[in-house]
């Protein structure tokens, strides 16, 4: 790859160094936004070429017609740039706005709403005439000066306003001139001299030469470039000041060294910071504070924004209020004023005035400030706003412990009557049992009244109380209920409720529980206050004596006897030889005489023996079974 040559090295050098208000492409790594093609134009000055979707001078604005549904029924949108409000190194803060073409037909901001009549008299915006073409839309001949569908725009553009090359943009509703380098004012108009900057475009020991949209630098001995920026030589071993960056340019006869500055320095080796804040636009007393590439507006406390331009509402602001006592805050350009309510004053109507100086209080009396007000405090006989009126109530024209008062206008006296009286002086008595034929009784609950003088007496009914009937008297005061029962009073009576083991209307009644026979198994059963006890015959048990006692656990048969258990008894099953309830009883066998005569009969338990008499020899065993009745003679 062959270096770059020198013409072009010094025509980027150029660029970068004279345009400093315009795009420059190459010094800047990727300047257009959003995937935007920085395309470079004459004089080094760059433009944007936007991805889809995007716009802007840097296409730093998502394009507001991206949105197929601003403008309905086939309205075709249109977006508008915001006019720069901030410095030239900042971006616009605003968003594009959008505005919408309506096809004949239809009307509205989004062209929403649909017109009857596709040439209605305001359809070419009264600066055109409209006719019907052939497909039956409607189309606008404009007069000179107007463009649009509907003429709705101004063509300030037609009459190619800006000179020197610049670009008229429509900046609705007025025109914008984009000036190229070296010409600037409302059409390009003005060259700039860029020899009377400062500081100047050439560095110190050279001569600055200016041209129309231009300069020239003429360098001394051993300095090259537009700006003179080229030294002979290599790059010093220091580098260049502030971080720039040195490169070496190769030259016809000799080498030179070029140093690439940051953003906020320039000079031969970057070691000058150039003041910003020379053509600052700091307004309304802000202090400009230079800054690396950019200046920064020192607003005083009423102003705000970049450049103090922003009126800051006082009126809004956070904390106590601006205005007291209810005085109303209102924001002008920096500053505010109170208006403040009647007797107060001041400039945050801190201030109570006296409302006294020019009060008309009668001689005599005494006049007392208040907050936007005054009264009169009357001397004895004195009366009114003022006290200019002479006391009527001095007479006592009212009647008993009426009030009298007197109106602070006329005068006149007025009676406060007491509950039962009325009349102009309160001597008449009220009869509220009359007033009761004609509305509801004063008496409740079917009362009797009986009218007295200023008031009235209610005769209750029975199981009411009360001056007016309207309590329910408490039966249960008198305690009519047995003790131990609870008294529930109810209206005009009262209920006992009584606890169990008692019953009648005040439960002094004792309940028999026997009544009911309680008591299970033929058992006795014996009444108690609140219960009962049930006596149980033998082999009964429980409560109720619902338990069938199991006589067999005691084991009670003797002699091996088998126990059967029985409802409330037992039954004895004996073994041979033993009898009885409890087969505690052995059965003699020798009674009925078991063995023959002459031997004599042995008895033991279940059987007996036969003694034989001398002459025989054998001992005969007679057994005899339980229940036979006789015994068995077993070989004599």
């Amino acid at each position: 790859m062959q270096p770059p040559s020198l013409l072009l090295l010094l025509l980027l050098l150029c660029v970068s160094v004279v345009i400093t208000r315009g795009l420059l492409c190459e010094t800047f790594p990727e300047p257009c936004a959003n995937g935007g093609t920085c395309l470079s134009l004459s004089l080094g000055q760059g433009t944007c070429q936007c991805a889809p979707g995007f716009l802007g001078e840097t296409c730093q604005f998502p394009d507001p017609c991206q949105n197929a549904q601003l403008c309905q029924n086939g309205g075709s949108c249109q977006a508008l740039l915001p006019a720069p409000l901030g410095p030239p190194s900042s971006p616009s803060p605003l968003a594009p706005n959008f505005s919408c073409t309506c096809l004949p037909g239809f009307t509205g901001e989004r062209c929403q709403a649909q017109i009857e009549d596709p040439c209605p008299p305001s359809f070419c915006s009264k600066r055109g005439h409209c006719h019907i073409q052939a497909s039956g839309r409607p189309q606008c001949s404009c007069m000179p000066g107007w463009t649009g569908e509907q003429c709705q725009l101004r063509d300030f553009c037609s009459a190619n306003p800006c000179v020197n090359g610049g670009v008229c943009l429509a900046t609705y509703p007025q025109i914008q001139c984009r000036c190229p380098p070296g010409f600037e004012g409302h059409a390009c108009e003005r060259d700039v001299n860029e020899c009377f900057q400062d500081p100047g475009p050439c560095p110190k020991g050279t001569s600055c030469h200016n041209t129309l949209g231009s300069f020239q630098c003429l360098c001394p001995v051993g300095r090259e470039g537009p700006r003179c920026e080229l030294r002979a030589g290599p790059c010093p071993p220091r580098g260049c000041s502030n971080g720039g960056t040195c490169q070496l340019m190769p030259g016809k006869d000799s080498t030179f060294h070029l140093c690439l500055c940051p953003p906020g320095f320039i000079g031969p080796d970057c070691e000058v910071n150039p003041d910003n804040c020379v053509n600052h636009q700091c307004q309304n007393g802000g202090t400009c504070q230079d800054g690396l590439d950019t200046y920064t507006c020192l607003c005083p406390e009423t102003w705000t924004g970049w450049d103090c331009s922003k009126d800051v509402d006082e009126c809004e602001a956070q904390g106590p209020p601006r205005c007291r006592n209810g005085g109303t805050c209102q924001n002008s350009a920096g500053s505010f004023h109170c208006v403040c309510v009647s007797g107060w004053g001041g400039t945050s109507c801190e201030e109570n005035l006296d409302d006294c100086i020019a009060a008309t209080c009668a001689p005599g009396s005494t006049c007392i400030d208040r907050v936007g007000s005054f009264s009169c405090l009357c001397p004895p006989g004195r009366t009114g706003l003022l006290c200019h009126l002479e006391d009527m109530c001095l007479s006592q024209p009212c009647h008993g412990d009426a009030q009298c008062s007197t109106n602070p206008l006329t005068g006149s006296t007025l009676c406060l009557c007491q509950p039962g009286y009325s009349g102009p002086t309160c001597h008449q008595d009220l009869d509220e049992c009359l007033m009761a034929q004609q509305g509801p009784s004063p008496c409740e609950h079917g009362g009797s009244c009986l009218n007295t003088p200023g008031s009235f007496n209610c005769l209750c009914p029975p199981g009411y109380t009360g001056s007016r009937c309207e309590a329910d008297h408490n039966e249960c005061l008198s305690q009519p209920c047995h003790p131990g029962s609870t008294c529930l009073d109810l209206l005009a009576t009262f209920h006992c409720l009584c606890p169990p083991g008692l019953e009648g209307q005040l439960c002094e009644v004792e309940t028999n529980e026997c009544a009911s026979d309680p008591c299970l198994n033929h058992a006795g059963c014996h009444d108690l206050l609140n219960g009962f006890q049930c006596i149980c015959l033998p082999g009964f048990a429980g409560t109720r004596c619902e338990e069938d006692i199991d006589e067999c656990s005691s084991s009670p048969c003797a002699n091996g006897g088998q126990c059967q258990d029985q409802p409330g008894a037992f039954h004895c099953k004996c073994l041979p030889g033993f009898e009885g309830p409890r087969c505690q009883t052995e059965v003699d066998e020798c009674l009925s005489d078991p063995c023959p005569v002459g031997a004599s009969c042995l008895d033991l338990p279940g059987v007996f023996f036969c003694l034989c008499p001398s002459g025989f020899t054998e001992l005969a065993e007679y057994l005899i079974p339980f229940g036979l009745g006789q015994s068995s003679l077993a070989g004599v």
